[in-house]
């Protein structure tokens, strides 16, 4: 009797082997012979043959389950979607390549913006309010940032919604712009300003750039809005 295993390459149960189990990810799978467990499919095919036998049921997800005459199947079956075409090696390069355009796109956008909003008179302000309290406005800018990911993620599951995740996918873009002047207004020399630039084009580290510049934009606009509130709210010292 063998034992469950992800499988490397496609899985092969001949006929007159039985196994423990049978879980693959991405491969397909031919039960000819008996599996005492479950049998799972993710990603791929399950064909199970005359003389096949899952005995704790099957669940495929993603793949395209076939039976042929005799096979016997225990236990409940679980199938979710269909079969999930597999592109070619050039059609995978293309999409990456694509991508990886529309990512540089977005991010010379990102620093177009910033370099407009490093300009703004307000920004320093607001740089400098998030300075007092640097924790704070960090703290404060990762959780408005995680509330407006997920109010995104939310929206997107109705067609309704999908213009506000929009919108709110531009507030993150924008407070990712908004950072990256606080950077860029941070620096006086060019060449610090390309390499800020040529690190938010490479891919994971500039995504981690972007992704905390957007928190301390957020940080800084909470804070540059409560003191806002706060002068205003507090009346002038009358002289005498």
């Amino acid at each position: 009797m063998g034992f469950p295993s992800a499988a490397l390459a496609n899985t092969v149960v001949p006929q007159g082997s039985s196994v423990v189990e049978v879980t693959t990810i991405g491969q397909d799978v031919t039960l000819k012979g008996t599996s005492q467990g479950s049998v799972i499919v993710v990603g791929g095919d399950l064909t199970i043959g005359s003389h096949g036998r899952a005995l704790d049921g099957v669940t495929l997800i993603g793949g395209h389950l076939s039976t042929a005459p005799g096979a016997v199947v225990r236990g409940d079956v679980m199938q979710v979607g269909g079969s999930v075409p597999r592109p070619g090696g050039w059609s995978v390069l293309g999409v990456v390549a694509a991508l990886l355009v529309i990512r540089t796109a977005v991010v010379w956008l990102v620093v177009r913006i910033g370099r407009v909003l490093a300009e703004w008179p307000t920004a320093p302000i607001m740089l400098a309010a998030a300075r007092t309290r640097p924790l704070r406005a960090t703290l404060v800018g990762a959780l408005v940032a995680a509330g407006l990911i997920a109010a995104t993620i939310l929206l997107t599951l109705t067609v309704v919604g999908i213009v506000f995740a929009a919108a709110l996918l531009g507030v993150l873009l924008l407070a990712s712009a908004l950072g990256v002047g606080f950077a860029l207004n941070s620096v006086h020399s060019r060449d610090h300003s390309r390499t800020i630039t040529i690190a938010l084009c490479f891919p994971l580290i500039g995504d981690a750039l972007l992704a905390l510049a957007g928190i301390v934009a957020l940080g800084a606009a909470f804070h540059y809005l409560v003191d806002e509130r706060r002068s205003q709210a507090t009346p002038p010292v009358a002289q005498t």
